[in-house]
Parts: structure tokens; sequence; C-alpha cells
């Protein structure tokens, strides 16, 4: 995604993104969803009576 960002131009040729906008960004996004993944749980969503296989 960099560095199709950092080709690209306005209608003047002129660059729209520099480097750091863009690594800034990027880093913005791999902070939210570092914030936004799902914290890891020890419990199950399957009660434990249900894994008995001896019947």
């Amino acid at each position: 995604m960099a560095i199709g960002l950092e080709k690209e131009k306005d209608e003047n040729g002129e660059l729209l993104y520099n480097s750091r906008m863009i690594y800034d960004w990027l880093n913005r996004i791999r902070k939210m969803g570092s914030e936004q993944r799902f914290k890891k749980d020890n419990r199950s969503i399957i009660p434990s009576h249900t894994h008995d296989n001896r019947r």
C-alpha cells in the first residue's frame, strides 16, 4: 500500500502524499487493529459436558 500511495499524483503531476504521511497513516491502522482485536479468553463457548465422547 505504501508504495502505491507514494506514487499517487494529482492532476498537476505533484505527489499527493509524502513518506512520513503514509507511514503515520499505516501506523495508526496498525494501532487500531491492535486495540480492536479480540482478547484471548481461556473459557470455551461450549460447555465441557458436550465434549464427552464416552457414549
